[in-house]
């Protein structure tokens, strides 16, 4: 035979002694690997156990260390297996462990899937596993059965709010089954009683022939008292019950009795059913028989001797177990119920385990004191004292003392009865409850030996006297209990308690926010506002996450505004979120009334900044522009305070009517704040052309023949800038309106956002100019005014600058002409010429002419000549070596004398305009040289003959180049300065001096 033959044999017992005959032939490693694999897999689907484990642990050392490791670890499995079928443990969990390490990266979670079989086979426990087997699994088949495992394993613990945890998953990823129906009997045992009903009426609307579905249905309809829809669903599934297994139709005979006999008294449809019953009973009592004959029929043959012998240590053993297993089973009872159904659900779990035609048990109470069970029902009412004379017990508490007997021997009334015993009961157990209670069992069975059950009985009046010494404490808890839940429950408080799968709204909360007892947290979250609803969902999220953490949420429910404050707390291993709900609708009424007083600017009857601060926000949040408009105010000395601000409230009007789709806030005392829904510049810029030719032709009603003169900044967004923050766009826009003051052409200005920079650096300047002038620190520059005929310097031109701030001397001046510093740093430069002219007299003994640049802001200011004759004075420089070049148009007769004034002194005077030279005492005209085209170059020789003649120097200013000195010097200009020579600090200048001297 050939390999392929090998592969392809049926799993017949058989064939594994040709597969044995085939390895005996000459084989290459390869084709024996397969045919010995081919054998252990046959083996072990023969669940020949032992051979898998002779055998496979032979294969296995065989091919541990060849290349063969896609089936080493299969074969593993097969011997963890059979292991475990044979009970032999240790050697399972050794091959697990071996198996772990040749499993690859991808298949690791299957020593996990090992450890789980191996725990379950050993009785040990494995959640940990599972859960790890959870995490750890692909989304594939592995991962199901790790929630299967998990919901079993919950299911068995009775943790359901867990196993409804998992099961959900799995519903949700098998694809294979369909498990909406456990989930529905998940939450009927979690007491979710409206969920049941509203998703299984859904699952009824798909499948109306399914019997536990209907079960399950009429269960809830009676929990919640809804008896008419039982009355309707049972007829509907009456039929189908009928068809059902045996254990199915007892349990629904058994709901639907209790129904129309107890709750909704039908006696047509009791006696139907309870027929019913009766004939399926006469079914379960002949299976109960058989499997009994089966049994005898298996034990009937025993050793002869005497019964008690043999029997009476099994039966203790037997009593003692079935005390241990209902003092279990006690503590499983919900402790919530109330003690009438404890003790019905004990007494039927007894049922099952001994034999007894009833219990009574009575306890001392105001409540219900006589609790009588018989089969399956238990019966409780309050009986008085004097019912209890002469009966059991009244002997049982006066003795406190157990007691034992036949009908025979009892002397006493039957409880129940009022009556004396009949043979109906033919022995009686009673046993007292410490001094609070009294048990009693009635037996048909005759008792010859009543050391048999005392024992038993005996221990479950123990576990009943314990029970009722819990409920003493229990009813204080719930005194305690039920108080609290009168105050959660009270009018002035709305509260929610609410898990991952439940929700519960107290009678205010139900009030207040229109929702029904238990609605799911998703029907509420459909009348909170929408753009509330993820903020909300991310909070629940937070706090199921985060035990005792806290949070509040404001947000606009229907037609109210409500605040809750959520608090996350931990109970039996489930985070509960409890909210408290405020309405604040009347709160929030009030306050938007506030709001409007406070956001509306009662001169102009704008919106105000406070409410423009408001919106802005979502202004931002789309395309915009910003007009801010400054009206000028200048008349107001003219008119008065009065008739101004009706000036600017009608100025505002006016703004609000003629800018289309705008909306206008007052921003300052005369500024209006415009904010349009659009940042096209086309459509901006013709909005703002036409409402600057309005206003020049609007003729104002609050003072005649005065114009409305507006300067405006506009800012569009987020074109210029994206920034979200609100001071920031203030800040550029009052940017901007500088800017358009300054403005020539047009009294608007479209801000960009190198305007600002220019704003903090020229701020940054001014700053640091404005220490320079407090401490002294600014420094002097000496420019070289040469005379290029003799090839000597003629004087020096002195600048200022900041000493550590790289700027040209032009733009510091500039800056401080605009921020109204220019005549404190001209005055400063002029002191500290003076200064340096001192010092360089003591150091050289030689002093130099220094030109100084005024300008006319400084030069025209009162008081100016007194500055400049007062410092060359106090720093005694002789008069000749200043000189100041001046850009002012002397035109009138003061300026005139001021001019002489300084020249009588004996200050020289120069000038930047060719005007002024020619018509005052000028020593020198500074002209900027800017091109030198031949034009220019004959303009120049021309001037220079002209003002030769009249004894006025020429100084060309800016020459850059040795070109254009050398074409000057063609044309007979003798004075220039520029680039073309370096610049020198006050030290250097001296050192040079030195030099010369």
């Amino acid at each position: 035979m050939k390999l392929t033959d090998i592969l392809k044999l049926e799993t017949r017992a058989e064939n594994l002694n040709i597969i044995k005959s085939y390895l005996d032939q000459s084989l290459s490693d390869k084709e024996y690997y397969q045919a010995f694999f081919k054998y252990i897999e046959m083996a072990f689907e023969l669940n020949l156990f032992e051979i898998v484990i002779t055998q496979g642990a032979i294969f296995y050392e065989k091919f541990l260390d060849r290349d063969y490791k896609e089936k080493n670890h299969q074969v593993l499995k097969y011997l963890i297996d059979s292991a475990m079928k044979l009970d032999k443990l240790d050697i399972a969990y050794q091959y697990i462990e071996i198996r772990k390490t040749i499993l690859p990266m991808v298949q690791s979670f299957l020593y996990t899937v090992d450890l789980i079989e191996y725990k379950q086979t050993a009785g040990e426990p494995y959640l940990d596993e599972l859960l790890r087997l959870y995490k750890e699994a692909p989304k594939n088949n592995w991962q199901i059965y790790a929630l299967k495992h998990l919901y079993e394993f919950y299911m068995n613990a009775r943790d359901y709010h867990e196993a409804l945890k998992y099961l959900t998953e799995l519903n949700e990823k098998d694809e294979s089954q369909n498990y909406d129906l456990e989930i529905l009997e998940l939450h009927y045992k979690l007491r979710n009683y409206e969920h049941v009903i509203t998703h299984g009426e859904n699952l009824r609307l798909k499948d109306k022939r399914n019997v536990r579905l209907g079960i399950l249905l009429m269960e809830a309809y009676i929990t919640l008292n809804l008896y008419d829809k039982v009355t309707i669903l049972e007829p509907e599934y009456e039929e189908l019950i009928d068809n059902e297994p045996v254990e199915v139709r007892e349990k629904a005979y058994k709901l639907i009795i209790n129904f129309y006999q107890n709750l909704f008294r039908n006696d047509i449809s009791l006696k139907h059913y309870e027929d019913k019953y009766k004939k399926l009973k006469k079914v379960l009592s002949k299976q109960i028989q058989e499997k009994a004959a089966e049994v005898e029929e298996k034990t009937v043959v025993e050793v002869l001797v005497p019964r008690t012998e043999e029997k009476a240590p099994s039966q203790l053993l037997k009593h003692f177990h079935i005390i241990l297993e209902a003092l279990t089973f006690s503590h499983q009872i919900d402790e919530n119920l109330k003690l009438r159904d404890y003790l019905r659900i004990f007494f039927m779990h007894l049922d099952h385990k001994v034999d007894a035609k009833e219990y009574i048990l009575y306890r001392k109470s105001d409540e219900a004191n006589l609790f009588h069970y018989k089969k399956e029902r238990l019966y409780d009412k309050h009986i008085l004292d004097a019912l209890c004379k002469n009966t059991l017990i009244e002997k049982v508490m006066e003795e406190s003392d157990s007691f034992f007997g036949s009908f025979e021997d009892l002397k006493f009334k039957n409880i129940l009865t009022q009556m004396p015993y009949y043979d109906d009961i033919q022995y009686v157990y009673a046993f007292p409850l410490s001094d609070f209670g009294v048990f009693i069992i009635h037996l048909e069975e005759k008792i010859t030996d009543p050391t048999i059950y005392y024992d038993l009985y005996k221990g479950i009046a123990t576990i009943l006297e314990a029970k009722l010494l819990d409920e003493r404490s229990l009813g204080r808890l719930r005194s305690k209990n039920d108080y609290y839940m009168k105050i959660l429950n009270c009018p002035i408080v709305a509260y929610r308690d609410m898990t991952d799968i439940s929700s519960k709204y107290n009678e205010g909360a139900k009030r207040m926010l229109n929702i029904a007892t238990y609605e799911h947290l998703e029907v509420f979250l459909k009348d909170v506002i929408y753009d509330k609803v993820h903020p909300y969902k991310d909070l629940v999220k937070r706090l199921f996450n985060h035990e005792g953490a806290y949070e509040k949420i404001s947000y606009q429910y229907q037609d109210k505004f409500i605040e809750e404050h959520m608090y996350s707390l931990k109970f039996e291993d489930t985070i509960h979120i409890i909210s408290i709900f405020n309405d604040m609708t009347q709160d929030y009424e009030n306050k938007s009334s506030l709001y409007e007083k406070a956001t509306i600017d009662f001169e102009t009857g704008l919106s105000n900044k406070h409410a423009l601060i408001d919106n802005i926000d979502h202004y931002l949040s789309d395309k915009a522009t910003f007009i801010l408009l400054e009206l000028d105010m200048s008349v107001k000395s003219i008119y008065g305070s009065a008739k101004m601000m009706q000036f600017l409230k009608e100025f505002a009007n006016v703004t609000k009517k003629q800018i289309d789709e705008s909306i206008c806030y007052r921003f300052d005392f005369n500024q209006v704040m415009v904010v349009l829904p659009y940042n096209d510049i086309r459509s901006v810029t013709k909005a703002i052309k036409d409402y600057y030719r309005y206003l020049e032709t609007y003729q104002a009603v609050s003072i005649p023949y005065e114009k409305f003169k507006a300067y405006a900044s506009i800012l569009r967004y987020p074109v210029v800038t994206t920034d979200t923050n609100h001071e920031h766009i203030f800040k550029y826009l009052d940017v901007g309106l500088e800017i358009s003051k300054r403005n020539q052409d047009t009294n608007y200005h479209f801000f960009v956002y190198t305007d600002y920079e220019n704003e903090v650096f020229e701020q940054n300047v001014i700053d640091q100019l404005n220490q320079a002038l407090e401490l002294k620190q600014l420094v002097l520059s000496f420019n070289q005014i040469t005379d290029i005929k003799h090839n000597r310097i003629w004087q020096y031109e002195s600048q200022v600058t900041l000493e550590h701030l790289n700027i040209d001397s032009k733009y510091l001046y500039t800056i401080a002409q605009k921020r109204n510093r220019l005549i404190d740093l001209e005055k400063y430069h002029i002191e500290a010429v003076c200064r340096f002219l001192q010092r360089l007299e003591k150091e050289t003994n030689k002093l130099i002419r220094i030109t100084i640049q005024v300008s006319k802001t400084t030069f025209i200011e009162t008081g100016f000549n007194e500055f400049l004759i007062g410092t060359i004075r106090k720093y005694q420089i002789p008069a000749e070596f200043i000189r100041i070049v001046t850009d002012s148009q002397m035109r009138s007769q003061s300026y005139l004398f001021k001019v002489q004034e300084l020249i009588n002194f004996g200050i020289s005077l120069d000038t930047k305009i060719t005007e002024q030279a020619l018509s005052a005492n000028y020593h020198a005209l500074h002209l900027e040289v800017k091109e030198l085209s031949d034009r220019w170059l004959m303009y120049l020789k021309n001037l220079n003959e002209i003002l030769h003649g009249f004894q006025v120097a020429l100084i060309c200013r800016d020459v850059k180049t040795k070109e254009m000195k050398e074409q000057l010097e063609k044309i007979g200009i003798r004075y220039i300065e520029g680039k073309i020579y370096k610049q020198l600090n006050e030290q250097t200048l001296i050192d040079k001096i030195k030099v010369i001297s």
